[in-house]
């Protein structure tokens, strides 16, 4: 809300962010008591999974080798 309306005192905005707050509430209190529990998670849903390649110093040689014989190639 903007409070620079004019006609719109201070009390006015605290009492609207009052009314607010309370529906607000009451609404998470009604989705809470009609979601008890979690619903089952679909088939179709998505799937995180965390790999891990380990990286060795060979490999990291072995790029910059290829980077210095690309540079010199075309220098």
């Amino acid at each position: 809300m903007d409070i620079k309306v004019l006609g719109i005192s201070i009390g006015m905005m605290r009492e609207a962010l009052a009314q607010a707050k309370k529906a607000r509430l009451e609404i998470l209190d009604t989705m809470e008591k009609t979601l008890t529990r979690p619903s089952a998670i679909s088939t179709y849903a998505p799937r995180l999974y965390k790999l891990h390649i380990p990286r060795t110093n060979r490999d990291l040689m072995s790029g910059r080798e290829e980077d210095q014989s690309i540079i010199e190639a075309t220098a």
